[in-house]
């Protein structure tokens, strides 16, 4: 017999293939400790539960090996194998973790914390590939955001400040050479954009390769801005009269999504001919808008087909929207102490034929261990901000007993030795792990020396 006629088949095939991921971020009622829940967003039932610690916000991700999160108020990371509702792995970081990434391959982690520092750690062997201190002049990196490539990486900070990294040379092992002597530009970012004047509170990457993304960006500064990732020009600036807290853009990159502070959200259209212009997506008005939530929008995510969107706010609701209409099409309220803070949709494969996925090694603390071609922990890379001040000098000899005096006499410029714009004052030494800008603002990335002994000489008796 003829099968029946179906209007709306993709929304329906969505539907099937897609499910709601969703983190809490109070304490359960029941005490359980459950973390991430698992909805069917088309009759909303709720299928899974994950357990553990609660999740910060932005820090869940889902990749075909296993589920990924981190802990609200500590710097703890979790793994979950898709099979079960335990995490596997707990990992401990040094500080609170406030933004996350894995690479689509699962082979890296790109964590960033609360005081400024960026990890890369690959997740198979558990090395630390990287590590940025003060990435962000010291402010929290609030945001991490890779492309589908897994080529780019961008991170933005507490001080309003968007850096566009390359993973490749974040993820690279410098060589014998330079491990071993000062590098002052390895490590950096490949461009760094400033248009924003607070902190950055959401971005987001166009779906497809990176030469050809765009970048959205939004802020406590009331505005979203659109660049293009690659050049980083600037394409245009969206300004609202209320702060935004998440963006979500389409896959077709026809529409851009923005939650706002006051539970609204706003449709952009970013191929409107008549706001278009030179500049290719200069847009200033909203296509659409709607009174989401009565709190500020959490969190929001878009299906694979661009027809359903979700969104969570403050106000412990889950909603269900229709793209076209925008109209809620279901509303699930989770209680006053059960707020969602982070939704994301997850192919239903995931759940219904796991991946066995691999075993996650324990994460090392220190970026070379003794073995790792004969380097120690005294030449891990310790990254630079504030202002060189250029004029103090570092010493390393080497003293000889054999002879009776120094063998060895390197002497560097030292530039963890600095002073601040402001006061003049002495702020660091070579031993912190600070950070230095050059003058345009770009980090300064050096390597700290292997001191083989420091001595002191003196003139008339030449004794160490």
């Amino acid at each position: 017999p003829p099968l029946p006629k179906i209007n709306n088949m993709s929304s329906l095939v969505s539907a099937a293939a897609e499910l709601v991921l969703g983190s809490r971020a109070h304490a359960a009622k029941d005490g359980k400790g459950i973390s991430l829940m698992l909805w069917n967003h088309a009759n909303g039932t709720q299928l899974k539960s994950f357990y553990s610690g609660l999740c910060a916000p932005g820090t869940v991700i889902a990749t075909d090996d296993f589920l990924v999160a981190a802990q609200i108020d500590k710097g703890c990371i979790f793994f979950w194998k898709w099979a079960e509702e335990k995490p596997t792995i707990r990992i401990s970081v040094e500080s609170r973790v406030t933004s996350l990434q894995i690479t689509s391959d699962s082979s890296y982690c790109i964590v960033g914390t609360a005081k400024g520092t960026l990890f890369v750690w690959e997740v198979a062997t558990g090395k630390m590939l990287c590590r940025l201190n003060g990435v962000h002049r010291h402010h929290p990196i609030s945001q991490l955001c890779i492309t589908d490539d897994d080529l780019i990486l961008v991170s933005g900070g507490g001080d309003g400040v968007l850096r566009v990294w390359s993973l490749a040379n974040l993820i690279s092992v410098p060589s014998e050479e330079q491990r071993h002597r000062l590098v002052r530009q390895t490590k950096t970012p490949m461009f760094t954009l400033r248009s924003h004047k607070l902190p950055i509170t959401c971005v987001a990457v166009s779906k497809g390769v990176s030469g050809s993304a765009r970048l959205y960006s939004g802020s406590t500064d009331r505005s979203v801005h659109i660049w293009e990732l690659v050049g980083g020009t600037l394409l245009g600036t969206i300004t609202l009269g209320v702060e935004v807290t998440c963006l979500c853009v389409d896959p077709a990159e026809v529409f851009l999504y923005v939650g706002q502070k006051n539970g609204r959200i706003g449709v952009y259209s970013l191929h409107n001919q008549e706001l278009e212009g030179n500049s290719g997506v200069l847009v200033t008005k909203p296509t659409k808008q709607v009174a989401a939530h009565t709190q500020a929008v959490s969190s929001m995510a878009i299906t694979t087909d661009g027809r359903s969107l979700i969104t969570c706010g403050k106000d412990a609701a889950l909603r269900v929207w229709d793209t076209f209409s925008l109209q809620a099409i279901r509303t699930k309220s989770t209680g006053a102490t059960d707020e969602i803070n982070n939704v994301i949709f997850i192919r239903k494969l995931l759940t219904t034929d796991p991946s066995p996925g691999f075993e996650v090694k324990n994460f090392k603390r220190t970026q070379y261990d003794e073995g790792d071609d004969g380097l120690s922990d005294s030449s891990e890379q310790y990254p630079l901000g504030g202002r060189v001040c250029g004029k103090e000098k570092m010493s390393v000899e080497e003293w000889d007993d054999k002879i009776g005096k120094i063998s060895t006499s390197l002497t560097y410029s030292c530039p963890a030795t600095y002073s601040s714009s402001a006061t003049g004052k002495r702020r660091g030494d070579v031993s912190d792990d600070c950070s230095i800008e050059d003058d345009k603002g770009d980090i300064i990335v050096a390597q700290k020396p292997k001191i083989v002994d420091e001595v002191k000489v003196e003139e008339t008796t030449n004794e160490k």
